[in-house]
């Protein structure tokens, strides 16, 4: 018997001894339990090699030797069914597989219309009638299928060019779409590749602006223009980073207008 055996909890058995106390046992009688835990031990392999469908079996039902042979494992019905790999290659080999008679009809006209065996076992086109598993049995079991498959893969194919699609997307009109392209400033492109790309948007904005401004009036020589970009910068930081909270509500709101802020301030903001 195995542990399992022996402390029931296998279906159907009575325990002997509960796992526990059969572990105390071996513990204390340290000889025997050395020789008990052994074949145990054996006991449960041996089971484990008895379990599932022909389990400790080494031919299958046709007397071949997995040994020899192989085997392999195949899925079905949620469990692993080991297979002999010599009666899978007899089987492919000597098919009897019959298949209907109204799927054979149907072969045999799709194939007098001149239908290959590609078309017919393609799943995705509209000519697929059954898969080649059928086709090969038909072939084997009617003799005129296939002496006219045989035809029909020795005839050439027609290969026919497809015409040159004129897209309405070639013929389109010109679209004005506010934009003029332009050649690039010098001075703008210097400015904007000396201010960092990591700082956030709304403050490099501005500090380009500024910087691009002050290079066309003339403020700001080209050979100074990093340290520039740096004034340019805290200024943009210095008026972008002021707490509203701090601002009077009737200061203006804009910059170039009277409004005043407490005008401006949505009802969510007061809450």
């Amino acid at each position: 018997m195995s542990k399992r055996w022996l402390t029931g909890y296998v279906r159907g058995t009575k325990a002997i001894a509960t796992a526990n106390k059969f572990e105390k046992h071996c513990a204390k009688y340290r000889n025997w339990g050395a020789w008990a835990l052994a074949l145990v031990e054996r006991n449960r392999k041996l089971a484990d090699r008895k379990k599932g469908h022909r389990g400790g079996r080494e031919f299958c039902a046709h007397g071949h030797s997995y040994a020899i042979y192989g085997k392999s494992y195949l899925q079905g019905d949620g469990r692993w069914h080991r297979q002999c790999l010599a009666c899978v290659s007899f089987r492919h080999s000597n098919p009897t597989h019959i298949p209907k008679p109204e799927l054979v009809e149907r072969v045999r006209a799709a194939v007098i219309a001149g239908t290959r065996v590609s078309a017919l076992t393609d799943r995705h086109s509209a000519t697929f009638v059954c898969d080649f598993r059928q086709i090969r049995a038909i072939r084997r079991l009617h003799q005129d299928i296939a002496e006219t498959i045989d035809r029909n893969s020795q005839r050439p194919r027609l290969l026919v060019s497809r015409p040159a699609i004129i897209r309405s997307t070639n013929l389109r009109e010109p679209i004005l779409t506010g934009v003029i392209a332009a050649p690039a400033d010098p001075l703008f492109t210097l400015a904007d590749q000396t201010i960092s790309r990591s700082m956030p948007t709304h403050i490099r904005r501005d500090a380009v602006v500024m910087l691009a401004a002050a290079l066309w009036l003339g403020e700001v020589r080209s050979e100074d223009v990093v340290q520039a970009g740096k004034i340019f910068v805290r200024a943009a930081w210095k008026e972008n980073s002021v707490d509203r909270r701090l601002i009077s509500l009737d200061a203006p709101a804009f910059r170039d207008g009277n409004t005043s802020l407490v005008e401006t301030i949505s009802i969510g903001d007061w809450s």
